[in-house]
């Protein structure tokens, strides 16, 4: 009988052999097990910075911000329990169990029919119709337009000065702004138009100068984040395999969980679990922390690479 030693800062619940599965892991399942321990890590004051940022301004600011944290906490209820029992948490133990706490991205970014590239579906394109009604005075300004004949042929009285600064802000910002420009902090993905009556190498042309604004305007076009805008090949998924990403993260979890600090060299051990004859810990703060760092950063442009390869697979998928 051969008998595990559990090194006495390990968690209980860690075992290496939970994570063999994870060298059969598809795109899908490494975006998902990224995503649940994504979640899991505890919010740096940098993310809460950003956070704070975007809601600053709204009235609900106390009342959202609070939703949220009791929202993250729930979730974590949740998803805990399933990386203590899994490690490699297989598809059957997601679906189902976390629809509450983690989209299924599939359905989320691929609308009515699935993919990376498709029409506005309906309830987004409700939820932006929402987001306008009920965080701005845009529905109010173009009632008086209306009411007041502003624009009317028939109208023969000049114009107030109220009236003026309507027609101004109708000619000037309404007709003139960017939808992404008034609403970009909201959680939309940037919503553009196409004119499919010109031809595809100028459609192509323009579409990669768009990309590369919004890139820049969302702060993801640093050369040294490679992780977002790059493929994710199979071989820098076997580097994760090989260097214990998975088993990394959960590990840096149960530190956050219990206060309680977990040394390199015993991460090393319980990750290599001697089978390279190099210094482990130096080993883990070097490489699988690099690499662990790498996989986080990936995770929306791992979901969507995941999405598009089972959108290949299956088009017709509704």
């Amino acid at each position: 009988m051969t008998i595990t030693h559990i090194h006495p800062k390990l968690p209980v619940w860690f075992k290496k052999e939970k994570y063999d599965a994870v060298r059969f892991f598809t795109y899908m399942d490494w975006a998902k097990n990224l995503e649940i321990r994504s979640r899991l890590l505890v919010k740096t004051d940098e993310a809460w910075l950003k956070f704070d940022a975007v809601f600053a301004g709204d009235p609900r600011f106390e009342e959202i911000k609070a939703a949220r944290i009791a929202s993250d906490e729930e979730e974590r209820k949740v998803l805990l329990p399933l990386v203590q029992e899994y490690g490699a948490v297989p598809h059957e133990a997601y679906v189902g169990n976390i629809d509450m706490a983690l989209y299924d991205a599939y359905e989320y970014y691929g609308g009515a029919n699935g993919g990376i590239v498709y029409p506005l579906p309906l309830w987004r394109a409700r939820e932006i119709s929402k987001s306008i009604d009920s965080e701005s005075d845009v529905g109010k300004k173009l009632a008086m337009i209306s009411r007041q004949n502003i624009f009317h042929h028939l109208r023969t009285e000049p114009l107030t000065q109220e009236e003026q600064h309507l027609k101004d802000w109708y000619e000037n910002d309404f007709m003139q702004s960017a939808y992404s420009d008034i609403y970009g902090d909201y959680s939309f993905s940037p919503t553009i138009c196409v004119e499919l009556s010109a031809p595809d190498e100028l459609l192509v042309e323009a579409f990669k100068s768009w990309l590369s604004r919004a890139r820049t305007e969302q702060g993801k076009d640093d050369s040294n984040d490679k992780a977002l805008t790059n493929i994710v090949t199979q071989s820098t998924l076997d580097k994760w395999t090989e260097y214990g990403v998975l088993p990394y993260l959960d590990l840096l979890i149960s530190q956050q969980e219990t206060g309680k600090k977990i040394p390199y060299h015993v991460i090393g051990d319980a990750i290599y679990a001697n089978e390279i004859e190099i210094d482990v810990g130096e080993a883990v703060r070097k490489t699988t922390a690099h690499y662990a760092r790498q996989a986080i950063a990936a995770v929306s442009s791992l979901t969507m690479q995941a999405i598009a390869e089972q959108y290949a697979v299956n088009p017709e998928r509704k």
